[in-house]
């Protein structure tokens, strides 16, 4: 009981630090950056560069925000709620495939963090 509950709470405070860390990366690449800037991390390995994109990945459905809104929830209800709904009789979450939200989180967060930036 106690590796579950453990198990548990280290997969919410590794979510909440993943999402920190995103939020307060693009507030600081926002307001310490112009769009197009690089900066080497790693000199030809790893460079931060801030580039706009108001769309998903690769850019695809741009200022579309509500599709990807209607997808995240769809993902959660299909995906994550049948887990809560039918537990297994042994339930743990598995770091190794607990973040696959991290795509929806950052389409709930964008318009917060848009409001901190500009």
């Amino acid at each position: 009981m106690k590796k579950e509950i453990l198990n548990v709470v280290l997969f919410f405070f590794t979510t909440f630090v993943l999402l920190a860390v995103d939020q307060v990366t693009k507030v600081v690449i926002v307001n310490h950056m112009r769009p197009g800037e690089s900066i080497p991390v790693i000199e030809r390995i790893f460079h931060i560069t801030y580039v706009r994109n108001p769309g998903g990945a690769f850019g695809i459905l741009a200022h579309r925000t509500e599709i990807f809104i209607v997808l995240a929830v769809l993902f959660i209800i299909i995906v994550l709620a049948p887990a809560r709904l039918f537990p297994r009789k042994k339930p743990e979450i598995d770091l190794r495939s607990g973040h696959p939200h991290r795509g929806c989180d950052g389409q709930f967060s964008r318009p917060f963090a848009q409001r901190l930036c500009c």
